[in-house]
Protein backbone atom coordinates (compact mmCIF):
# COMPACT_ATOMS: atom_id res chain seq x y z
CA UNK A 1 0.00 0.00 0.00
CA UNK A 2 0.94 3.26 -0.34
CA UNK A 3 3.31 4.76 2.29
CA UNK A 4 2.24 8.27 4.35
CA UNK A 5 5.92 9.95 4.57
CA UNK A 6 4.16 13.19 5.98
CA UNK A 7 0.82 14.70 6.30
CA UNK A 8 0.02 18.12 4.96
CA UNK A 9 -0.58 19.32 7.87
CA UNK A 10 3.68 17.96 8.76
CA UNK A 11 4.09 19.76 5.59
CA UNK A 12 2.81 23.10 5.98
CA UNK A 13 4.78 23.01 9.54
CA UNK A 14 7.77 22.54 7.98
CA UNK A 15 7.17 24.60 5.22
CA UNK A 16 6.51 27.26 7.70
CA UNK A 17 9.52 26.82 9.74
CA UNK A 18 11.76 27.14 6.27
CA UNK A 19 9.97 30.46 5.24
CA UNK A 20 10.48 31.81 8.57
CA UNK A 21 14.36 30.80 8.63
CA UNK A 22 14.86 32.40 5.55
CA UNK A 23 12.70 35.74 6.32
CA UNK A 24 15.23 35.28 9.53
CA UNK A 25 18.26 35.57 7.14
CA UNK A 26 17.32 37.89 4.95
CA UNK A 27 16.56 40.35 7.72
CA UNK A 28 19.60 39.47 9.39
CA UNK A 29 21.43 40.14 5.89
CA UNK A 30 19.90 43.42 5.28
CA UNK A 31 20.36 45.31 9.19
CA UNK A 32 24.12 44.26 8.91
CA UNK A 33 22.92 42.43 12.39
CA UNK A 34 22.46 45.02 13.89
CA UNK A 35 18.67 44.54 14.67
CA UNK A 36 18.41 48.05 12.74
CA UNK A 37 17.71 47.04 9.22
CA UNK A 38 14.47 47.62 6.90
CA UNK A 39 13.29 44.26 8.44
CA UNK A 40 14.95 44.71 11.57
CA UNK A 41 11.76 45.80 13.80
CA UNK A 42 9.97 42.66 13.06
CA UNK A 43 12.83 40.12 12.64
CA UNK A 44 15.27 41.54 15.30
CA UNK A 45 16.74 39.03 17.77
CA UNK A 46 15.66 41.45 20.60
CA UNK A 47 11.74 41.33 19.64
CA UNK A 48 10.82 37.90 21.23
CA UNK A 49 8.19 35.68 20.49
CA UNK A 50 5.41 37.49 22.91
CA UNK A 51 4.80 40.12 19.94
CA UNK A 52 2.88 37.27 18.71
CA UNK A 53 0.88 36.14 21.51
CA UNK A 54 -1.88 39.26 21.88
CA UNK A 55 -2.95 38.31 18.28
CA UNK A 56 -1.95 34.51 18.03
CA UNK A 57 -4.64 33.49 20.02
CA UNK A 58 -7.41 35.19 18.17
CA UNK A 59 -6.20 34.66 14.95
CA UNK A 60 -6.98 31.02 15.45
CA UNK A 61 -9.52 31.06 17.78
CA UNK A 62 -11.72 33.10 16.51
CA UNK A 63 -10.69 33.63 12.72
CA UNK A 64 -9.17 30.05 11.75
CA UNK A 65 -10.67 27.44 13.59
CA UNK A 66 -14.79 28.23 12.88
CA UNK A 67 -14.39 27.21 9.79
CA UNK A 68 -13.07 23.50 10.80
CA UNK A 69 -15.68 23.51 13.48
CA UNK A 70 -18.51 24.61 11.36
CA UNK A 71 -17.65 22.05 8.33
CA UNK A 72 -16.93 18.86 10.88
CA UNK A 73 -20.39 19.80 12.20
CA UNK A 74 -22.38 20.14 8.45
CA UNK A 75 -20.70 16.56 7.04
CA UNK A 76 -20.77 14.51 10.31
CA UNK A 77 -22.70 11.26 9.86
CA UNK A 78 -25.21 12.38 12.46
CA UNK A 79 -26.96 9.24 12.39
CA UNK A 80 -23.97 6.82 13.17
CA UNK A 81 -22.61 9.96 15.55
CA UNK A 82 -26.20 10.01 17.60
CA UNK A 83 -26.21 6.37 17.68
CA UNK A 84 -22.84 6.30 19.43
CA UNK A 85 -23.56 9.68 21.52
CA UNK A 86 -22.69 8.40 24.93
CA UNK A 87 -19.68 6.78 23.99
CA UNK A 88 -18.06 9.83 22.11
CA UNK A 89 -19.23 12.12 25.54
CA UNK A 90 -17.66 9.32 27.92
CA UNK A 91 -14.30 9.22 25.56
CA UNK A 92 -14.65 13.41 25.48
CA UNK A 93 -15.50 13.65 28.94
CA UNK A 94 -14.32 11.34 30.68
CA UNK A 95 -11.23 10.28 29.03
CA UNK A 96 -10.45 13.79 28.79
CA UNK A 97 -10.44 14.23 32.99
CA UNK A 98 -8.26 11.41 32.94
CA UNK A 99 -5.69 12.46 30.55
CA UNK A 100 -5.53 15.87 32.67
CA UNK A 101 -4.95 13.87 35.86
CA UNK A 102 -2.76 11.54 34.94
CA UNK A 103 -0.12 14.30 33.08
CA UNK A 104 -0.69 16.48 35.84
CA UNK A 105 0.22 14.21 38.60
CA UNK A 106 3.52 12.80 36.63
CA UNK A 107 4.30 16.12 35.99
CA UNK A 108 4.03 17.28 39.25
CA UNK A 109 6.16 14.24 41.05
CA UNK A 110 9.20 14.07 38.22
CA UNK A 111 9.18 18.44 39.38
CA UNK A 112 9.15 18.24 42.72
CA UNK A 113 11.59 15.07 42.62
CA UNK A 114 14.10 17.26 40.16
CA UNK A 115 13.35 15.85 36.78
CA UNK A 116 12.78 18.20 34.99
CA UNK A 117 13.98 22.37 35.32
CA UNK A 118 10.90 24.00 36.16
CA UNK A 119 9.35 23.95 39.83
CA UNK A 120 5.70 23.87 38.85
CA UNK A 121 2.94 23.91 41.59
CA UNK A 122 0.01 21.27 41.15
CA UNK A 123 -2.34 24.11 39.86
CA UNK A 124 0.21 24.69 37.30
CA UNK A 125 0.47 20.83 36.38
CA UNK A 126 -3.30 20.73 36.30
CA UNK A 127 -3.42 23.66 33.52
CA UNK A 128 -0.63 22.19 31.86
CA UNK A 129 -2.40 18.72 31.70
CA UNK A 130 -5.72 20.68 30.00
CA UNK A 131 -3.70 22.71 27.50
CA UNK A 132 -1.95 19.42 25.66
CA UNK A 133 -5.18 17.95 26.10
CA UNK A 134 -7.11 19.16 23.35
CA UNK A 135 -6.92 16.77 20.27
CA UNK A 136 -6.53 17.80 16.49
CA UNK A 137 -9.11 15.31 14.13
CA UNK A 138 -7.76 17.32 11.29
CA UNK A 139 -4.54 15.37 10.40
CA UNK A 140 -5.51 12.11 11.56
CA UNK A 141 -8.55 11.97 9.88
CA UNK A 142 -7.45 12.81 6.19
CA UNK A 143 -5.51 9.65 6.59
CA UNK A 144 -8.29 7.38 8.09
CA UNK A 145 -10.21 8.48 4.63
CA UNK A 146 -7.15 7.26 2.64
CA UNK A 147 -6.65 4.38 4.36
CA UNK A 148 -10.22 2.71 4.16
CA UNK A 149 -11.30 3.16 7.85
CA UNK A 150 -14.21 1.43 9.18
CA UNK A 151 -16.96 3.75 9.38
CA UNK A 152 -17.36 2.99 13.08
CA UNK A 153 -13.67 3.97 14.31
CA UNK A 154 -13.82 7.12 11.91
CA UNK A 155 -16.71 8.50 13.74
CA UNK A 156 -15.71 7.51 17.01
CA UNK A 157 -12.35 9.49 16.43
CA UNK A 158 -13.80 12.28 15.08
CA UNK A 159 -16.49 12.85 16.98
CA UNK A 160 -14.14 12.39 20.24
CA UNK A 161 -11.61 15.23 18.89
CA UNK A 162 -14.13 17.62 17.72
CA UNK A 163 -15.99 17.03 21.77
CA UNK A 164 -12.78 17.30 23.37
CA UNK A 165 -11.58 20.42 22.42
CA UNK A 166 -14.35 22.18 24.16
CA UNK A 167 -13.81 20.24 26.96
CA UNK A 168 -10.31 20.87 27.18
CA UNK A 169 -10.91 25.13 27.21
CA UNK A 170 -13.64 24.58 29.79
CA UNK A 171 -10.68 22.71 32.08
CA UNK A 172 -8.48 25.27 30.66
CA UNK A 173 -10.58 28.37 31.99
CA UNK A 174 -11.02 26.81 35.32
CA UNK A 175 -7.46 25.55 36.27
CA UNK A 176 -6.03 29.28 34.60
CA UNK A 177 -8.46 31.29 36.99
CA UNK A 178 -7.13 29.16 40.15
CA UNK A 179 -3.15 29.47 38.69
CA UNK A 180 -4.27 33.31 38.51
CA UNK A 181 -5.39 33.68 42.38
CA UNK A 182 -2.81 30.94 43.34
CA UNK A 183 0.02 33.97 41.41
CA UNK A 184 -1.48 36.69 42.51
CA UNK A 185 -1.52 35.47 46.50
CA UNK A 186 2.57 34.33 45.93
CA UNK A 187 2.80 38.32 45.02
CA UNK A 188 0.69 39.85 48.15
CA UNK A 189 2.67 37.45 50.48
CA UNK A 190 6.08 37.87 49.03
CA UNK A 191 5.63 42.05 48.72
CA UNK A 192 4.03 42.34 52.39
CA UNK A 193 7.58 44.03 53.65
CA UNK A 194 10.15 45.11 50.64
CA UNK A 195 12.64 45.95 53.04
CA UNK A 196 12.87 42.24 54.59
CA UNK A 197 15.93 41.03 53.66
CA UNK A 198 14.63 37.33 54.66
CA UNK A 199 10.93 37.23 53.62
CA UNK A 200 9.18 33.94 54.68
CA UNK A 201 9.01 31.14 52.02
CA UNK A 202 6.24 30.43 49.52
CA UNK A 203 4.67 27.50 49.38
CA UNK A 204 2.31 26.22 46.70
CA UNK A 205 -0.66 24.37 47.90
CA UNK A 206 -0.73 20.82 48.22
CA UNK A 207 -2.50 18.58 46.03
CA UNK A 208 -5.34 17.41 48.02
CA UNK A 209 -6.21 21.09 48.65
CA UNK A 210 -6.01 21.55 45.00
CA UNK A 211 -8.21 18.89 43.50
CA UNK A 212 -11.81 19.34 45.68
CA UNK A 213 -12.04 22.87 44.84
CA UNK A 214 -11.44 22.26 40.61
CA UNK A 215 -13.19 19.18 40.09
CA UNK A 216 -16.47 21.14 41.93
CA UNK A 217 -15.93 23.91 39.81
CA UNK A 218 -15.50 22.07 36.95
CA UNK A 219 -19.05 20.05 37.42
CA UNK A 220 -20.98 23.11 38.06
CA UNK A 221 -19.49 24.63 34.55
CA UNK A 222 -19.91 21.90 32.70
CA UNK A 223 -23.58 21.38 34.10
CA UNK A 224 -24.15 25.10 33.05
CA UNK A 225 -22.00 25.25 29.44
CA UNK A 226 -22.09 22.40 27.46
CA UNK A 227 -26.39 22.04 27.75
CA UNK A 228 -26.55 25.56 26.80
CA UNK A 229 -24.11 25.91 24.35
CA UNK A 230 -25.71 22.66 22.81
CA UNK A 231 -28.89 24.64 22.67
CA UNK A 232 -27.65 27.64 21.53
CA UNK A 233 -26.11 25.88 18.51
CA UNK A 234 -29.18 24.22 17.86
CA UNK A 235 -31.54 27.57 18.31
CA UNK A 236 -29.22 29.80 15.80
CA UNK A 237 -29.02 26.40 13.39
CA UNK A 238 -33.27 26.33 13.54
CA UNK A 239 -33.41 30.00 13.30
CA UNK A 240 -31.51 29.86 9.95
CA UNK A 241 -33.09 26.86 8.52
CA UNK A 242 -36.57 29.17 9.40
CA UNK A 243 -34.93 32.16 7.59
CA UNK A 244 -34.19 30.45 4.33
CA UNK A 245 -37.28 28.25 4.34
CA UNK A 246 -39.49 31.48 4.75
CA UNK A 247 -37.46 33.72 2.47
CA UNK A 248 -37.66 30.92 -0.43
CA UNK A 249 -34.43 30.81 -1.37
CA UNK A 250 -34.92 27.29 -3.23
CA UNK A 251 -36.56 29.37 -6.25
CA UNK A 252 -34.33 32.20 -6.06
CA UNK A 253 -31.46 30.95 -7.07
CA UNK A 254 -28.76 33.34 -5.52
CA UNK A 255 -26.31 30.82 -4.06
CA UNK A 256 -23.80 33.48 -2.86
CA UNK A 257 -26.69 35.22 -1.10
CA UNK A 258 -27.88 31.96 0.48
CA UNK A 259 -24.78 30.80 1.59
CA UNK A 260 -23.38 34.00 3.14
CA UNK A 261 -26.49 33.49 5.20
CA UNK A 262 -25.61 30.02 6.59
CA UNK A 263 -22.35 31.30 7.22
CA UNK A 264 -22.52 34.59 8.92
CA UNK A 265 -25.41 33.43 11.32
CA UNK A 266 -23.71 30.04 12.17
CA UNK A 267 -20.76 32.39 13.56
CA UNK A 268 -22.94 34.31 15.17
CA UNK A 269 -23.56 31.11 17.78
CA UNK A 270 -19.71 30.75 17.78
CA UNK A 271 -19.91 34.95 19.00
CA UNK A 272 -22.62 34.65 21.07
CA UNK A 273 -21.29 31.89 23.09
CA UNK A 274 -17.68 33.15 23.59
CA UNK A 275 -19.09 36.17 24.88
CA UNK A 276 -21.70 34.01 26.91
CA UNK A 277 -18.68 32.53 28.27
CA UNK A 278 -20.14 29.11 26.72
CA UNK A 279 -18.57 26.96 24.33
CA UNK A 280 -18.37 28.29 20.91
CA UNK A 281 -17.07 24.86 19.59
CA UNK A 282 -20.19 23.12 20.99
CA UNK A 283 -22.48 25.62 19.84
CA UNK A 284 -20.60 25.78 16.50
CA UNK A 285 -20.78 22.06 15.83
CA UNK A 286 -24.41 21.45 16.41
CA UNK A 287 -25.48 24.38 13.95
CA UNK A 288 -23.53 23.13 11.56
CA UNK A 289 -25.68 19.58 12.60
CA UNK A 290 -28.69 21.28 12.73
CA UNK A 291 -27.74 23.48 9.73
CA UNK A 292 -27.41 20.42 7.40
CA UNK A 293 -30.25 18.79 8.36
CA UNK A 294 -32.67 21.58 7.86
CA UNK A 295 -31.53 24.70 5.98
CA UNK A 296 -29.40 22.58 3.32
CA UNK A 297 -32.28 21.46 1.70
CA UNK A 298 -33.83 24.90 1.77
CA UNK A 299 -31.25 26.52 -0.36
CA UNK A 300 -31.44 26.45 -4.55
CA UNK A 301 -29.69 23.65 -6.37
CA UNK A 302 -26.88 25.91 -7.01
CA UNK A 303 -26.32 26.68 -3.37
CA UNK A 304 -26.62 23.13 -2.74
CA UNK A 305 -23.88 22.18 -5.13
CA UNK A 306 -21.87 24.98 -4.47
CA UNK A 307 -21.95 24.22 -0.26
CA UNK A 308 -19.81 21.46 -0.71
CA UNK A 309 -16.78 22.95 -2.11
CA UNK A 310 -16.80 26.27 -0.33
CA UNK A 311 -16.96 24.63 3.02
CA UNK A 312 -14.56 22.39 2.25
CA UNK A 313 -11.94 24.73 0.91
CA UNK A 314 -12.16 27.14 3.59
CA UNK A 315 -11.63 24.72 6.65
CA UNK A 316 -8.65 23.11 4.32
CA UNK A 317 -7.24 26.66 3.93
CA UNK A 318 -7.97 27.25 7.62
CA UNK A 319 -5.74 24.22 8.78
CA UNK A 320 -2.94 24.96 6.06
CA UNK A 321 -2.89 28.61 7.58
CA UNK A 322 -2.73 27.22 11.19
CA UNK A 323 0.06 24.80 10.25
CA UNK A 324 2.13 27.48 8.91
CA UNK A 325 1.35 29.44 12.06
CA UNK A 326 2.81 26.84 14.06
CA UNK A 327 6.10 26.03 11.90
CA UNK A 328 6.28 30.01 11.72
CA UNK A 329 6.19 30.30 15.72
CA UNK A 330 8.38 27.17 16.49
CA UNK A 331 11.63 28.29 14.24
CA UNK A 332 10.98 31.53 16.11
CA UNK A 333 11.27 30.19 19.79
CA UNK A 334 14.01 28.15 18.62
CA UNK A 335 15.90 31.23 16.93
CA UNK A 336 15.10 33.78 19.84
CA UNK A 337 16.21 30.26 22.29
CA UNK A 338 19.31 30.21 20.54
CA UNK A 339 20.46 33.73 19.71
CA UNK A 340 19.59 34.60 23.10
CA UNK A 341 22.42 32.86 24.43
CA UNK A 342 25.10 34.40 22.33
CA UNK A 343 23.92 37.81 21.56
CA UNK A 344 27.00 40.51 20.75
CA UNK A 345 27.47 42.85 23.43
CA UNK A 346 26.36 46.12 20.73
CA UNK A 347 22.83 44.80 21.20
CA UNK A 348 22.58 45.21 25.01
CA UNK A 349 21.73 48.91 24.49
CA UNK A 350 18.69 48.49 21.99
CA UNK A 351 15.41 47.91 24.15
CA UNK A 352 14.71 44.54 25.65
CA UNK A 353 11.20 42.77 25.77
CA UNK A 354 9.73 42.92 28.92
CA UNK A 355 10.18 38.58 29.12
CA UNK A 356 13.40 37.60 27.31
CA UNK A 357 13.16 33.95 25.24
CA UNK A 358 16.24 32.16 26.03
CA UNK A 359 17.18 28.76 26.30
CA UNK A 360 15.95 28.59 29.91
CA UNK A 361 12.66 29.02 27.91
CA UNK A 362 13.30 25.47 26.93
CA UNK A 363 13.32 22.26 29.33
CA UNK A 364 13.78 18.87 26.94
CA UNK A 365 13.61 16.75 29.67
CA UNK A 366 9.75 18.01 30.43
CA UNK A 367 9.17 17.50 26.56
CA UNK A 368 10.48 13.83 26.66
CA UNK A 369 8.51 13.43 29.84
CA UNK A 370 5.24 14.61 28.40
CA UNK A 371 5.15 12.79 25.53
CA UNK A 372 5.14 9.69 27.12
CA UNK A 373 2.99 10.65 29.80
CA UNK A 374 0.47 11.98 26.94
CA UNK A 375 0.77 8.03 25.53
CA UNK A 376 0.09 6.63 28.83
CA UNK A 377 -2.51 9.03 29.83
CA UNK A 378 -4.10 8.55 26.54
CA UNK A 379 -3.93 4.35 26.88
CA UNK A 380 -5.10 4.58 31.06
CA UNK A 381 -8.34 6.31 29.03
CA UNK A 382 -9.42 4.54 25.87
CA UNK A 383 -8.17 1.04 27.14
CA UNK A 384 -10.70 1.18 30.07
CA UNK A 385 -13.54 2.59 28.80
CA UNK A 386 -13.66 1.35 25.85
CA UNK A 387 -14.32 -2.04 27.95
CA UNK A 388 -16.74 -0.23 30.23
CA UNK A 389 -18.80 0.81 27.09
CA UNK A 390 -18.32 -2.53 25.49
CA UNK A 391 -19.48 -4.52 28.84
CA UNK A 392 -21.80 -2.00 30.35
CA UNK A 393 -24.56 -0.73 27.03
CA UNK A 394 -23.12 -2.02 23.39
CA UNK A 395 -24.70 -4.75 22.24
CA UNK A 396 -22.47 -7.55 20.60
CA UNK A 397 -22.26 -6.69 16.64
CA UNK A 398 -21.24 -2.46 18.09
CA UNK A 399 -18.57 -3.36 20.77
CA UNK A 400 -15.16 -1.72 19.71
CA UNK A 401 -12.28 -4.63 18.55
CA UNK A 402 -8.80 -4.30 20.23
CA UNK A 403 -7.79 -3.27 17.04
CA UNK A 404 -9.66 -0.20 16.98
CA UNK A 405 -8.72 1.05 20.59
CA UNK A 406 -5.19 0.81 19.49
CA UNK A 407 -5.59 2.96 16.57
CA UNK A 408 -7.87 5.35 18.68
CA UNK A 409 -5.22 5.30 21.49
CA UNK A 410 -2.53 6.11 18.86
CA UNK A 411 -4.31 8.62 17.10
CA UNK A 412 -4.65 11.57 19.86
CA UNK A 413 -2.65 14.17 18.02
CA UNK A 414 -2.64 17.48 20.00
CA UNK A 415 -3.46 20.39 17.77
CA UNK A 416 -3.74 24.24 17.21
CA UNK A 417 -5.78 24.40 20.08
CA UNK A 418 -3.52 23.45 22.69
CA UNK A 419 -1.15 25.81 21.13
CA UNK A 420 -3.71 29.03 21.22
CA UNK A 421 -4.14 27.91 24.74
CA UNK A 422 -0.73 28.50 25.92
CA UNK A 423 0.06 31.62 24.33
CA UNK A 424 -2.13 33.56 26.34
CA UNK A 425 -0.14 32.54 29.70
CA UNK A 426 2.19 34.62 28.79
CA UNK A 427 0.58 38.45 30.03
CA UNK A 428 1.36 41.51 28.92
CA UNK A 429 1.55 43.25 32.04
CA UNK A 430 2.37 42.16 35.42
CA UNK A 431 -1.45 41.71 36.47
CA UNK A 432 -1.97 40.10 33.47
CA UNK A 433 0.43 37.14 34.45
CA UNK A 434 -0.95 33.36 35.65
CA UNK A 435 2.59 32.17 36.70
CA UNK A 436 6.44 33.27 36.68
CA UNK A 437 7.60 34.31 33.40
CA UNK A 438 10.10 31.38 33.14
CA UNK A 439 7.03 28.74 33.62
CA UNK A 440 4.68 30.26 31.44
CA UNK A 441 7.52 30.37 28.73
CA UNK A 442 8.73 26.94 29.02
CA UNK A 443 4.69 25.13 28.95
CA UNK A 444 4.36 27.25 25.43
CA UNK A 445 7.39 25.61 23.98
CA UNK A 446 6.65 22.31 25.21
CA UNK A 447 3.07 22.31 24.19
CA UNK A 448 4.45 23.75 20.47
CA UNK A 449 7.23 20.89 20.59
CA UNK A 450 4.61 18.79 20.87
CA UNK A 451 1.87 19.97 18.59
CA UNK A 452 4.65 19.13 15.83
CA UNK A 453 5.91 16.10 17.14
CA UNK A 454 2.92 14.39 17.19
CA UNK A 455 1.64 15.49 13.72
CA UNK A 456 5.34 14.57 12.08
CA UNK A 457 5.93 11.64 13.84
CA UNK A 458 2.41 9.67 15.02
CA UNK A 459 0.27 11.18 12.15
CA UNK A 460 2.24 9.53 9.29
CA UNK A 461 1.96 6.32 10.90
CA UNK A 462 -1.83 5.81 11.69
CA UNK A 463 -2.25 4.29 7.78
CA UNK A 464 0.30 1.64 8.51
CA UNK A 465 -1.09 0.64 11.63
CA UNK A 466 -4.38 0.29 10.33
CA UNK A 467 -2.81 -1.77 7.25
CA UNK A 468 -0.92 -4.05 10.10
CA UNK A 469 -3.89 -4.40 12.28
CA UNK A 470 -6.12 -5.79 9.44
CA UNK A 471 -8.61 -2.79 9.48
CA UNK A 472 -8.27 -1.22 6.34
CA UNK A 473 -10.85 -1.92 3.75
CA UNK A 474 -11.33 -0.68 -0.06
CA UNK A 475 -11.80 3.12 0.37
CA UNK A 476 -15.29 3.94 -0.77
CA UNK A 477 -15.92 6.07 -4.01
CA UNK A 478 -15.81 10.03 -3.41
CA UNK A 479 -19.56 10.20 -3.22
CA UNK A 480 -20.00 7.67 -0.63
CA UNK A 481 -17.13 8.80 1.64
CA UNK A 482 -18.98 11.35 3.35
CA UNK A 483 -16.75 14.08 1.77
CA UNK A 484 -18.94 15.96 0.07
CA UNK A 485 -21.81 17.90 1.14
CA UNK A 486 -24.03 17.37 -1.70
CA UNK A 487 -23.31 13.18 -1.27
CA UNK A 488 -25.69 10.80 -0.32
CA UNK A 489 -23.24 9.85 2.37
CA UNK A 490 -24.05 12.43 4.40
CA UNK A 491 -26.19 10.10 6.50
CA UNK A 492 -29.17 13.06 7.81
CA UNK A 493 -29.90 13.34 11.12
CA UNK A 494 -32.21 10.39 12.65
CA UNK A 495 -34.27 10.97 10.03
CA UNK A 496 -34.27 8.78 7.02
CA UNK A 497 -34.75 5.43 6.71
CA UNK A 498 -33.09 5.26 3.39
CA UNK A 499 -28.99 5.09 3.71
CA UNK A 500 -26.04 4.95 1.26
CA UNK A 501 -23.64 4.01 3.39
CA UNK A 502 -21.06 1.90 1.82
CA UNK A 503 -21.14 -2.24 3.21
CA UNK A 504 -19.25 -2.40 5.85
CA UNK A 505 -20.11 -5.46 7.75
CA UNK A 506 -21.59 -4.94 10.68
CA UNK A 507 -21.77 -1.12 10.48
CA UNK A 508 -25.03 -1.66 8.11
CA UNK A 509 -27.01 -3.53 11.37
CA UNK A 510 -25.41 0.20 13.20
CA UNK A 511 -27.00 2.20 10.64
CA UNK A 512 -29.87 0.27 10.24
CA UNK A 513 -33.53 2.23 10.76
CA UNK A 514 -34.15 2.70 14.27
CA UNK A 515 -36.99 1.46 16.13
CA UNK A 516 -36.60 2.86 19.75
CA UNK A 517 -39.53 4.46 20.95
CA UNK A 518 -37.83 7.54 21.52
CA UNK A 519 -36.41 7.51 17.71
CA UNK A 520 -39.94 6.41 17.00
CA UNK A 521 -41.45 9.66 18.32
CA UNK A 522 -38.32 11.99 17.05
CA UNK A 523 -39.25 10.95 13.77
CA UNK A 524 -42.68 11.48 13.85
CA UNK A 525 -42.24 15.04 15.64
CA UNK A 526 -39.24 15.49 12.97
CA UNK A 527 -41.14 14.85 9.70
CA UNK A 528 -44.81 16.12 10.73
CA UNK A 529 -43.91 19.05 12.86
CA UNK A 530 -40.33 20.16 12.69
CA UNK A 531 -40.00 20.35 9.01
CA UNK A 532 -43.02 22.22 7.91
CA UNK A 533 -41.38 25.26 9.63
CA UNK A 534 -37.92 24.74 8.93
CA UNK A 535 -37.73 22.88 5.99
CA UNK A 536 -35.12 19.82 5.01
CA UNK A 537 -35.72 16.86 2.90
CA UNK A 538 -39.10 15.19 2.61
CA UNK A 539 -37.94 11.77 3.96
CA UNK A 540 -40.50 8.95 3.75
CA UNK A 541 -41.50 9.16 7.54
CA UNK A 542 -43.32 6.56 9.29
CA UNK A 543 -47.30 6.43 9.47
CA UNK A 544 -48.49 10.12 11.09
CA UNK A 545 -50.29 9.74 14.48
CA UNK A 546 -53.99 10.18 13.62
CA UNK A 547 -57.11 10.60 15.46
CA UNK A 548 -59.80 8.61 16.42
CA UNK A 549 -61.87 9.35 13.62
CA UNK A 550 -58.92 7.67 11.33
CA UNK A 551 -57.80 11.48 9.73
CA UNK A 552 -54.25 12.46 9.76
CA UNK A 553 -53.48 14.95 12.50
CA UNK A 554 -52.04 18.14 11.68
Amino acid sequence: GQVTVITTAGACMLLGAVVNGLSWAVAFLLSSGDGHGPLGSMYSVNAGPELLHTSVHDIIYFGLLPPIIFEAGFVMRKRSFFANFITIMVYSVGGTLISVLFTAGTLYSLSVNGFITADFSFTECLLFGSIIAATDPVATLSTLKSSGTPPLLYDLIFGESALNDAFSIVLFNIFRTLCAEEWRAKRAQLHLDPHDSHPPPVLDPPWYEVVPPAMGRMSVDLLRILPLSLALGVGVGLFASAATNRLGMREQSRSHAELSLVLVTAMLSYTIADEAKLSGIYSLFFAGITMRHYAFYNLSGAAQATAGTLFATLSEMSDIAISLILGVAFFDYVAHGFLNQFRPSRLEAVEQPRHQWGGDAWDFALIGYSALALLAGRALNTFPLTSLANRCYRRASERIGCGMQTVMWWSGLRGPISFALAVTLVGSDADDEVMPAQRAQIMITTTLSIVIGTNLLLAPATAPLIRALKLSRAAPPAHEAGSGLGSTGLVPLLGSSELTLPDHGSQRELCAPLTSPIHGAWRILDQYYMKPLFGGRPDRGPTPPTSVSGRVSP
